[in-house]
Order: structure tokens, then C-alpha cells, then sequence
């Protein structure tokens, strides 16, 4: 996390079975990098942000497509790596198509 933090990566999200990683930069850039398809860049500001008492939620609507990021204060254990997280994360994605992707995990920030 150290290196992250030296990169200006604010937050740092991970998840499995797909492969995932989501970083948040000190610049407001949020980079959604599937293993297995194509990366997503956008500003964070982009998103409408909402926050309840423990968990924070960002959600981007854009040509038909949604992506939805929340972002609890659970504690969470990496399933591969063993590694424990200050924050569970949930991401959810629609495409035009309507199918509905979900992808599970864990986050931390780094500064």
C-alpha cells in the first residue's frame, strides 16, 4: 500500500473470481481495471456521490450504462491473499444490454 500511497492513489479496492482493482488518485481520477475486459477512466466528480453513516456510494449513469460503487466501513478479509481491509466494497455495473454485473470485494485507503 505504501507504493500506492507514493503514486497518489487515495483508495485501493480488489476482488476476485473476476479478477478486479479500483483505484481512486489524488487528482479525482477513478480507474475501474478488470482482468478480463476493458479498463474504465473518469473523473470522480463525474459520479453523484451519497453517504450514509457508514458506507459511501458513487453512481455514474452514462449512455444507457449505470455504475454503482459503495464503499462500507466493514471490515473485510481477501479471500485469496488472506489480507484484511478496513472497507467492504460492492460494485455494480448495468450495460446497455441490461445484464447486470456484480462484483464483490475489499478496499482500503491509503492516505
Amino acid at each position: 500500500m505504501e507504493a500506492r500511497r507514493r503514486q497518489g492513489i487515495d483508495l485501493f479496492a480488489v476482488g476476485h473470481e473476476p479478477e478486479w482493482s479500483l483505484e481512486i488518485d489524488e487528482e479525482g481520477d477513478l480507474r475501474l481495471l478488470p482482468l478480463d475486459g476493458d479498463s474504465l477512466r473518469t473523473p470522480l466528480a463525474s459520479f453523484r456521490k451519497t453517504r450514509s453513516s457508514r458506507t459511501t456510494r458513487y453512481e455514474l449513469r452514462q449512455g444507457g450504462a449505470i455504475l454503482r460503487i459503495s464503499l462500507s466501513e466493514q471490515a473485510c478479509r481477501d479471500n485469496m491473499s488472506g489480507q484484511e481491509f478496513p472497507l467492504t466494497t460492492t460494485i455494480e455495473w448495468m450495460g446497455p444490454d441490461g445484464a447486470l454485473q456484480t462484483l464483490r470485494g475489499c478496499a482500503t485507503r491509503t492516505r
